[in-house]
């Protein structure tokens, strides 16, 4: 079911929701997974935001100052690098 699919990208890294989304999204991580932070990027690779964790399995992220399209979720950690692609709106 879907919450069997949340916790399969979860240990990949990253489960953002809603997707596309128009103002915000959330991210959730397994509990012995937890990246040091996540990057927020535009498909030219520039980073535009930086968000430490510190150790949260559950973030929101405000994506109202973005312009509209492709992005790009980041994670990096212990585990090494992780990353998705989101829409918005």
């Amino acid at each position: 079911g879907c919450a069997t699919s949340i916790t399969e990208q979860a240990i990949e890294g990253i489960a953002p929701f809603p997707n596309p989304a128009s103002d915000h999204i959330q991210l959730r991580f397994a509990s012995d997974d937890v990246p040091d932070r996540i990057e927020i990027l535009d498909m030219q690779g520039r980073v535009l935001r930086i968000l430490p964790l510190a150790g949260r399995r559950t973030l929101v992220v405000d994506l109202r100052d973005l312009r509209s399209g492709t992005h790009v979720i980041r994670t990096v950690g212990k585990k090494g690098i992780a990353q998705r692609t989101f829409v918005k709106l």
